[in-house]
């Protein structure tokens, strides 16, 4: 990262791309050898493999100027983290999780539809058209199941739950991202004047420093999340402690410090 103006920008893209080698080394290879994965379980794998991809578009956006592109890849990481730790505090929460994933494909597939009929479109919709002749009675049943007395189209997210309250019941790291950043990085994503209008050249930096933040934030809960899940530290009881020294490790200033953070973390 091109960080000259503030050079602690640098040491997060650092701390990024230090997870990712962490992670390559330590977790990507745990992952890809689970056999047979509960319904659960593919619902972590997805997360994480999602989060995976997510940091490696991360890395390849090495200048301030991609600051739109790094600020919608962190709101992307901030919210599969927080799918991931939903899991865990909502009933039921992975037939949900496979019943709202299959009524976004039924809503595509009617909208497809809808707009073919609407416009005199001539390419084939047989494909949506089975789709939706095949799925939609299943895909409503059991969402009714789930939802009750709810209007599926003002359904927009498994836990019924808004972003905000998404972000509290996940913990006060994700809380304070929501409260302190999430508008910001919204600004970077949608289009529109209020991210960028009257700012000095400097401040364009400072925003990929603060998505830098949150997305070394969110892949390290990610990555920690999926070891626990999956009890990958039982053959290695250090590689939760292995995770915060590659996060942590960009932000020393000498090797001393260095050796004393390895030290206090893995001694």
């Amino acid at each position: 990262m091109n960080a000259k103006a503030l050079p602690d920008i640098g040491r997060f893209y650092a701390a990024l791309k230090s997870s990712h080698e962490y992670d390559n080394t330590e977790v990507l290879p745990k992952v890809k050898a689970i056999d047979s994965p509960t319904e659960r379980q593919h619902c972590f794998i997805a997360g994480y493999y999602r989060a995976l991809a997510t940091v490696r578009s991360l890395l390849r956006l090495d200048d301030p100027s991609h600051f739109q592109a790094i600020a919608s890849l962190a709101r992307t990481l901030f919210e599969l983290a927080i799918d991931l730790r939903l899991i865990g505090l909502v009933d039921g929460a992975i037939r949900k999780i496979y019943a709202f994933a299959e009524l976004e494909r039924l809503r595509s597939a009617e909208k497809m539809v809808a707009f073919g009929k609407g416009f005199g479109a001539t390419e084939d919709l047989s494909v949506y058209k089975a789709f939706i002749a095949d799925k939609k009675g299943s895909i409503e049943q059991a969402c009714q199941t789930f939802w009750p007395n709810l209007k599926l189209k003002t359904l927009k997210h498994w836990s019924l739950l808004s972003v905000a309250q998404q972000a509290e019941a996940a913990g006060s790291l994700f809380a304070e991202m929501y409260h302190v950043n999430y508008k910001p990085l919204s600004w970077q994503v949608h289009s529109g004047l209020a991210g960028v209008m009257n700012l000095e050249k400097d401040a364009f930096p400072m925003m990929c420093g603060i998505a830098l933040k949150i997305a070394v934030d969110c892949y390290a809960d990610v990555l920690d999340a999926t070891i626990v899940e999956f009890n990958f530290g039982a053959a290695d009881r250090r590689l939760r402690q292995k995770l915060q020294l590659a996060v942590m490790l960009p932000f020393t200033d000498s090797e001393r410090e260095a050796v004393a953070l390895q030290k206090e973390l893995l001694s």
